[in-house]
């Protein structure tokens, strides 16, 4: 009777493994759907994308508070200690969360399964403001690079977001087996709702009097791509690098060369600049939100649709 039992239950172990791709890695532990899985999300779109997949299988742990900047971000104590408890660390990677490899090795837990979305995906290079990037088709405009060599703000293309759903369901069912089912499920129903979305976001930008835009933070490379926009400028090219004069003119000429004269700022980054560069230049300040989680955008779905909207205000 053991026996048979022991043999049902290694069949079992045998067909996950061949069903699943993703690989725990020595030492992790699989849940018993006894308890949540203990997962720890990087950024609020990562939370989000791992709550619309798991729904009440998954408990999670966000690290960066919303509107705090994730280039220069240190983590508490406390929140190392809920990533010691956790089986998954999931995060963006590509250099975005350049605290994240700190604190993995702060928690001391080598069967923590991390997980970066960003493997696997061709890049967007950076410094290519001179480049008008048609809406995506195939592997137009990008080059493969490393991880960290490219653009990792891959999340603000909705379809490239499908992508990384999938990835997060396969590592959480790989953790949770019997919970497979349920996460390929919600995750396909979720990307239903992306390609919505999507689809969404180029009609109102159909309705654009401009392709045009200029922004404080290099972060909308990837939209501009998908939607065919066209990013005229950006004030501050890489974390915490001020422009000096020279760069600063060529954005205010460029403001006053454009149809509408505005200037997207973010919240998580002082606007000191921003206001400057809006006074010389007399633009307008409109704030788009990369990073969600705060009132109103709360969602990965919520925070696009008001980003268009802001978007909306100053190109159509």
């Amino acid at each position: 009777m053991k026996s048979t039992k022991l043999k049902g239950v290694l069949l079992v172990a045998l067909m996950a493994a061949l069903i699943l791709p993703c690989s725990t890695g020595a030492g992790t532990k699989r849940n018993t759907g006894k308890k949540p899985l203990s997962i720890v999300a990087s950024i609020a779109p990562v939370a989000d994308f791992i709550r619309q997949v798991g729904g009440e299988r998954v408990e999670i742990t966000l690290l960066l508070p919303p509107g705090a900047d994730p280039h220069t971000f240190e983590p508490t104590p406390k929140l190392q200690f809920a990533l010691a408890k956790a089986g998954i660390f999931i995060k963006i990677g590509g250099g975005i969360e350049l605290w994240a490899d700190r604190i993995v090795a702060g928690a001391g837990k080598k069967s923590l399964k991390t997980v970066s979305l960003i493997e696997g995906l061709k890049l967007i290079p950076y410094n290519r403001e001179k480049q008008r990037y048609k809406p995506y088709s195939g592997d137009n405009h990008i080059t493969n690079l490393r991880e960290g060599r490219g653009d990792p703000h891959v999340w603000l293309d909705p379809i490239i977001v499908v992508s990384m759903v999938k990835r997060i369901a396969e590592a959480m069912s790989d953790m949770d087996p019997a919970g497979a089912p349920q996460y390929f499920k919600r995750a396909k129903a979720y990307a239903e709702e992306l390609w919505r979305l999507d689809e969404e976001i180029k009609a109102r930008v159909s309705k654009f009097s401009t392709r045009d835009f200029i922004t404080f933070h290099n972060s909308w490379n990837y939209f501009a791509r998908r939607y065919g926009l066209h990013l005229a400028g950006v004030i501050e090219e890489a974390p915490g690098r001020e422009p000096g004069p020279r760069k600063l003119a060529e954005i205010i000429r460029k403001i006053k060369d454009l149809k509408t004269k505005v200037l997207f700022a973010e919240p998580q980054f002082s606007q000191r600049i921003a206001r400057a560069v809006a006074a010389e230049s007399g633009a307008r300040i409109l704030i788009l939100d990369p990073l969600g989680g705060l009132p109103g955008r709360g969602s990965y779905l919520e925070m696009m649709r008001y980003n268009i909207s802001i978007m909306e205000k100053g190109m159509r």
